[in-house]
C-alpha cells in the first residue's frame, strides 16, 4: 500500500495511506502535531492493518 509522509508546516508532519489523508486540524483544541517519525509510524501501522497483515 502506498504511503506518503509530508511536512505541512515547519516541523509538523502528516501522512497519506492509499488515497486517504490524515485529517489536519491544527486549530482544534487538543491538536498535537506529529514529528516525521511519528507520522511514518502511524502511516505504516495503518497500511499494515488495511492490508490485513
Amino acid at each position: 500500500m502506498e504511503i506518503e509522509v509530508f511536512e505541512v508546516a515547519l516541523g509538523q508532519w502528516a501522512y497519506r495511506v492509499g488515497g486517504v489523508y490524515q485529517e489536519w486540524h491544527p486549530d482544534c483544541s487538543g491538536f498535537v502535531p506529529m514529528s516525521q517519525a511519528e507520522a511514518t509510524a502511524c502511516a505504516t501501522g495503518i497500511a499494515a492493518r488495511l492490508s490485513g497483515a
